[in-house]
């Protein structure tokens, strides 16, 4: 039983135990299984957080990129800011060279080497100018002409002349070439297009418009003044070099008060036939009437323009007016003063009554008319007998002349030797043509003697000669300015004058005895004088622009030439001349005890002042009485500069008419060529930057440059 119950204590006790080890077993594999789940927890945890870190670094890689991307787009739009804030500066660089180069400061050699200077260095804008200094052969100037680019609209405005006449001057021989012109027409039509609203008649004061010169022209009258724009040409002759010089003729609207060039030619290659240049200029001249005549039909978009003036110094006018200059007996071109008589009973020129005859248009074709010979070739032998007569003459008068035993038919015809063949009159075109005039055919001979004329003109028709002239254009409208006839004319004549009188009587004290060191050492003197005076005047005028004489010397003032005797002028630009003109007139003022003629010279210079003044306050349109001030002005400075014992010249008779012509064109002020003259020094220094060989072709792409920098097209 003991054994039994052992038995069943000892299997409760194994049973106990083996529950016990289940138990341990199931607790450690709970245990294990809590244990395992706890790391898979903790894996899962540290899972979570290396995402979480990831989740974070990706985060921040991506706002890393995005900030990145965001600098790289600031960048880029730096760079494209930096782009187009370097290609603005290099539009304005190109502007600024090409401007210089228009202005005639840089030459092609210069423009196209700095061009390549500035590329290497970094700079925009003018690469496709440039030209290695070191690299042989390049041809700079054709370079730069392949690469500039002009505006098609201006580009149209050139044509060629066939077969000009020139003189060769590397053959030394009479040629032919096709001459480069910019018609008036199409110049003005350009520049209508370009600025439509300066052509318009509303944007102007009344008083730019409304003078007799204008308002009472032919085609003013039979359009309106409403619908007509009035135009006028300008022409001067150029020294560029010593021995050459340059013809310019330029066209423009009144009112803008700038012209434009319809053509330059050197005087060196004008036709030396003995036509005195006419063979060359004749054709050009021909072609520019006719188109100033198809703007005065209204032939374009602007409508009708009215040729009121022709502006220049008075040599070209003379020359183009077919009138002797101041050499000749009777030149004036408003009366029929004699050269002797031109500084006469000034004080008989009024406003409407003058000591001489009005010259007109009528009474001045009737007049060249009576030097006209008309002969009428209807045959062969007629024609052969008139050629063989009519032989090229060089020397003084030029031309085609009459020379030899006269043939009976030239004599019948009324000729006589000296009689001059004139071109473009009748049926003959050129003198060289004569010789192949159809038949029958009709041709005029001019007369030379001791009157105005020196032949017939191209610039108006004559009646039964020609009609190659500008339609209603007459006498009457070559216009005098103020800075031909008083800058470099009276006012330069007054100027020396005092000057040289005062540093004779040693006002300026130099203490010097001999009168060429007087005139030395006082000049020294006057220099400081005119500082001191142009610091005045430029306190008082504080926003003017003063026209300054830097260094003036005794040549300047006319004492030391070389040719001819020493007569006291101002020899200085038109702008320095006028500008000094009341510094001379209060030197003359302030010495006038000094000598007799200082003291009449005084006297003068206040006229020229009060009449400078008065011209300055002046609107175009003067009224009678203020004319007439201008008028007595002008007398009382005539008179005192004539009674001072004072060298005269013409201009002194043109001041008059200056004056007496404003009843028509208004103030003279108004309609003067300063600004002609400026174009005139550019164009000056274009020449001397332009190969001789293509001086017209060089010139007009400067020109056109010109322009296209006005169309701010770079």
């Amino acid at each position: 039983m003991r054994r039994a119950r052992q038995r069943a204590e000892q299997a409760r006790r194994e049973e106990r135990e083996a529950r016990a080890e289940e138990e341990r077993a199931e607790e450690e594999k709970r245990a294990e299984a809590e244990r395992l789940e706890q790391e898979q927890q903790e894996r899962e945890a540290d899972l979570v957080l290396e995402l979480q870190a990831k989740d974070a670094e990706l985060a921040e890689l991506r706002a890393k990129l995005k900030e990145a991307e965001e600098l790289k787009e600031v960048q880029l739009k730096e760079a494209e800011e930096l782009k187009e804030v370097q290609k603005a500066w290099g539009r304005k660089l190109e502007r600024q060279m090409l401007q210089r180069k228009v202005d005639g400061k840089l030459d092609d050699k210069d423009f196209t080497e700095f061009a390549f200077l500035i590329t290497k260095a970094g700079g925009q804008g003018v690469e496709k100018y440039q030209v290695d200094p070191e690299a042989a052969g390049d041809n700079h100037a054709r370079k730069f002409r392949m690469n500039v680019n002009i505006p098609k609209e201006i580009q149209q405005t050139k044509i060629y002349i066939r077969d000009v006449p020139f003189w060769n001057k590397d053959k030394f021989e009479r040629d032919h070439a096709d001459f480069a012109v910019r018609l008036p027409d199409r110049l003005m039509e350009m520049d209508y297009e370009l600025d439509k609203e300066s052509w318009d008649i509303r944007k102007y004061d009344p008083d730019e418009w409304d003078y007799k010169g204008f308002m009472e022209h032919p085609v003013t009258l039979q359009n309106g003044y409403r619908n007509t724009k009035p135009i006028g040409f300008y022409t001067d002759k150029v020294a560029h070099t010593k021995n050459d010089s340059f013809l310019r003729f330029s066209i423009g609207l009144i009112w803008k008060k700038t012209t434009r060039t319809v053509f330059s030619i050197q005087t060196a290659i004008l036709c030396k036939c003995g036509c005195k240049g006419r063979c060359t200029l004749d054709p050009i001249i021909v072609e520019c009437n006719r188109a100033i005549n198809r703007l005065q039909n209204g032939d374009c978009e602007m409508g009708p323009c009215a040729c009121v003036e022709y502006r220049g110094d008075w040599p070209e006018r003379a020359e183009r007016a077919g009138f002797k200059n101041h050499q000749g007996s009777e030149s004036c071109m408003d009366c029929k003063a004699l050269k002797g008589d031109m500084y006469k009973n000034i004080e008989q020129y009024g406003l409407i009554h003058m000591p001489h005859e009005e010259r007109t248009q009528e009474n001045y074709i009737a007049d060249l008319k009576s030097h006209l010979v008309e002969v009428k070739i209807d045959s062969e032998i007629q024609r052969e007998a008139l050629v063989k007569q009519s032989k090229f003459k060089k020397d003084y008068p030029q031309g085609r002349q009459i020379e030899g035993k006269i043939h009976p038919f030239v004599r019948a015809a009324g000729l006589i030797r000296g009689d001059l063949l004139q071109p473009y009159c009748g049926d003959l075109q050129s003198l060289h043509t004569l010789e192949h005039i159809g038949l029958p055919g009709t041709v005029w001979y001019f007369r030379p003697g001791p009157h105005a004329h020196t032949g017939v003109s191209l610039l108006w028709n004559v009646p039964g000669v020609h009609n190659y002239g500008i339609e209603h254009f007459t006498l009457d409208r070559m216009v005098d300015d103020v800075l031909h006839t008083l800058a470099l004319g009276t006012e330069g004549k007054y100027d020396g004058e005092v000057l040289v009188e005062a540093l004779r009587k040693d006002v300026f004290e130099t203490g010097q005895g001999n009168q060429k060191e007087r005139l030395q050492y006082g000049v020294l003197k006057v220099r400081k004088e005119i500082k001191e005076y142009y610091k005045r005047m430029q306190a008082r005028e504080p926003a003017r622009k003063i026209s300054k004489i830097d260094k003036l010397t005794v040549g300047m003032l006319g004492m030391e030439n070389k040719k001819g005797p020493n007569r006291p002028v101002l020899k200085a630009k038109g702008g320095e001349t006028s500008d000094l003109t009341e510094f001379c007139y209060e030197i003359a003022e302030k010495h006038q005890d000094k000598s007799e003629k200082l003291k009449t010279l005084a006297k003068a210079g206040k006229g020229l002042i009060n009449l400078k003044l008065k011209l300055k306050t002046l609107p175009r349109k003067m009224t009678i009485t203020q004319t007439q001030e201008c008028l007595n002005y002008t007398k009382t400075f005539i008179n005192g500069y004539k009674r001072a014992g004072c060298h005269m010249v013409p201009k002194f008779h043109r001041m008059i008419h200056l004056i007496r012509n404003s009843k028509k064109f208004g103030n003279p002020t108004k309609h003067a060529t300063w600004w002609d003259e400026h174009e005139n020094g550019i164009m000056k220094r274009q020449a001397e930057q332009t190969h001789g060989a293509r001086f017209q072709e060089g010139v007009f792409e400067k020109v056109m440059l010109s322009e296209t920098l006005e169309l701010d097209a770079f």
